[in-house]
């Protein structure tokens, strides 16, 4: 597994909206950026940038088990149904290609975990172009129980310049909203109505400072603890040659009980012994 690390370098909230901005920096001299925007209660939108990529930039969204899929709209929009749920929802992408997978290994997608356990899934596998490493997805319930008449929305990325400076269109029907950020302020416009919202930097310096304390003091503990290591085998194998002194003990006592009885009781005891000592032995020696 590639070493990389990642960290909340912007955030902001309000009551129409909000942003948590994250990048991961690695392996090498990747760079991914990950922008999840809140707007209002009906728009959850999620923006991947990346820089030192070989390629064009791939985002896979893994489904959990039930939720089925449909395509509509050419197949940029997708509409999402649980299975225990009379509930639709959109998701749509923005100018990339969108493909579903399941249980792909080639490109790999369409896997989940559940219990430790590899399982099939659904999957949304999202690829920029080359010249764009952007990827947009917009998440919003749909507003009728009938999808089939109802007006598809969609998302266009109209300026890009980099992570901090962007403009998005939202079109649903006869409205049409805009999402623009400068830097520090983040601007969705709807209505007639501009929604502005403050961002604040986070002090990643300190964060890395606190993350490499923990390692140490995590590193400092271990170094004080052996590793685990499993006797389930010897002691079954421990287990399988008591049972075999056992029958051997009482073979033995049985001869001594028919040819010296007077040495029966002293032979009982000594086996006694014998075995109190050899549990504290072999006690001490799993220890």
């Amino acid at each position: 597994r590639a070493a990389h690390d990642t960290y909340l370098v912007t955030r902001g909230w309000s009551d129409s909206l909000a942003l948590a901005h994250l990048v991961r920096i690695g392996p090498d001299s990747l760079v991914v950026q990950r922008q999840l925007l809140r707007l209002g209660d009906r728009y959850w939108l999620c923006l991947d940038d990346a820089r030192g990529l070989a390629d064009s930039l791939v985002s896979v969204w893994n489904l959990g088990p039930g939720i089925a899929v449909d395509s509509v709209a050419g197949g940029a929009t997708y509409r999402l149904r649980a299975s225990d749920s009379s509930a639709w929802w959109y998701a749509l992408a923005g100018e990339v290609d969108v493909s579903v997978r399941r249980g792909s290994i080639q490109p790999f997608a369409g896997w989940i975990a559940i219990d430790l356990i590899p399982t099939v899934t659904t999957a949304l596998r999202l690829a920029s172009p080359p010249n764009r490493p952007a990827v947009a997805v917009l998440w919003t319930p749909a507003a009728r129980a009938d999808t089939a008449r109802e007006t598809v929305p969609r998302i266009a990325v109209r300026r890009w310049t980099d992570a901090r400076h962007w403009r998005l269109m939202l079109v649903r029907g006869n409205d049409t909203s805009v999402v623009v950020r400068q830097g520090n302020r983040l601007e969705w416009r709807l209505d007639g109505l501009t929604r502005s919202l403050s961002l604040s930097a986070v002090d990643t310096a300190a964060v890395r400072t606190q993350r490499a304390q923990l390692l140490a003091s995590q590193q400092a503990a271990c170094s004080n603890y052996r590793e685990f290591t499993s006797l389930s085998g010897e002691r079954r194998r421990l287990s399988a040659l008591v049972g075999l002194l056992l029958l051997l003990q009482e073979a033995v006592l049985a001869v001594i009980w028919r040819a010296a009885r007077f040495l029966y009781a002293p032979a009982r005891w000594g086996g006694v012994v014998l075995w109190v000592v050899m549990v504290f032995v072999v006690s001490w020696w799993l220890a």
